[in-house]
């Protein structure tokens, strides 16, 4: 089943994604667009044992929408990736804290090349992120690594086609990546499903598909 069970403080769009807090039991979600146009920096918090939604007293470094964030486990923090905002598209990597309570760019450490609706994946075997596609055409598979404070494209391996406002999700029984639909520059709203396996590393479309094509969707990975 599902049904609303809480609202966000504003009716909000391309929000950069959210990430579920496992030691705080609660979920963020970052920055987006109001129905009248304006973006946002602001990050909300939510809590299910209370179902209470509260704007935390922590802003990203700029109003930014269209981003893709994940959750780092081991530093207990997430990462913020890209993002379009009004001085056009991002190239960032943010850093929110929630135990320091503190949200910034990380300096000196920038995406190969601004993007936004890209999909991202946190790898818990290698603790690293992955960072799928993108606007503007992007067709990349980019690797953050946090700890030794690089970021760069996989060399020789890329999605299918060139594709935005696509989804990802982490298997971690097969620990390997799941990218889901999209818009793709050649072939519009996209359908496939795309399997990335770091070890490889390598990029298979699966034979299933989704149901029909669609863009701007969400995923998670199942228990």
């Amino acid at each position: 089943t599902a049904e609303v069970i809480a609202t966000l403080p504003s009716a909000r769009f391309y929000a950069s994604g959210a990430v579920w807090d496992p030691v705080n039991k609660c979920a963020y979600t970052f920055g987006g667009r109001t129905s009248d146009a304006a973006f946002h920096d602001d990050i909300m918090k939510f809590d299910p044992a209370t179902l209470e939604v509260t704007t935390l007293g922590v802003t990203l470094p700029t109003i930014t929408g269209q981003g893709c964030v994940v959750w780092d486990p081991t530093n207990h923090c997430a990462y913020i990736f890209s993002g379009y905002s009004p001085d056009g598209v991002l190239d960032t990597i943010v850093k929110f804290d929630p135990g320091a309570g503190t949200c910034a760019a990380i300096p000196g450490v920038t995406l190969p090349e601004p993007l936004s609706l890209s999909g991202a994946v946190w790898d818990p075997v290698s603790n690293c992120a992955y960072i799928f596609g993108g606007n503007p055409s992007s067709d990349a598979i980019v690797k953050f690594d946090p700890t030794a404070g690089t970021c760069a494209a996989i060399p020789g391996v890329t999605l299918p086609e060139a594709a935005g406002f696509c989804c990802a999700a982490w298997d971690s029984v097969n620990n390997v990546a799941y990218i889901f639909g999209g818009n793709g520059e050649t072939s519009g709203f996209l359908d496939t499903i795309v399997k990335f396996d770091p070890a490889g590393p390598a990029v298979t479309t699966l034979e299933a598909k989704l149901p029909s094509p669609r863009r701007s969707v969400s995923a998670c990975p199942g228990q």
